[in-house]
């Protein structure tokens, strides 16, 4: 143990080396030899959480759009079927007043029936 924490009078062996990076195997073992780059390590684990978590927010984005849209969508086609009920009450207000021609006209009722006028 000397030889780690007090003055160095050689590098440290692989066994101690490997042994630091057991205990910490987040420490980057190009700064721990050379003492270049970051101190910590991106892991694999880390970077594919990153992508992960990108990919999640570009498809949660694209989710809030497509959910967006189809609100759009539902009240555009709750407007058109009010309208539609619209119109189908006019026809029918307007078959009734054609049939009420019809049998004023030819002097019968819309069973087929005479009127007794």
């Amino acid at each position: 143990m000397s030889g780690i924490v007090g003055v160095r009078q050689s590098d440290p062996s692989s066994k101690i080396l490997n042994c630091v990076l057991q205990a910490y195997p987040e420490l980057n073992i190009r700064w721990l030899l050379t003492g270049w780059g970051e101190m910590l390590e991106e892991r694999a684990s880390d970077v594919g959480f990153q992508k992960l978590q990108t990919q999640e927010c570009a498809e949660c984005a694209h989710k809030d759009e497509t959910v967006n849209n189809l609100k759009d969508l539902v009240e555009s086609l709750k407007q058109d079927k009010e309208d539609l009920r619209d119109r189908v009450k006019s026809l029918k207000a307007d078959k009734q007043r054609l049939l009420d021609s019809i049998d004023s006209a030819t002097g019968e009722n819309s069973t087929g029936k005479r009127n007794s006028a």
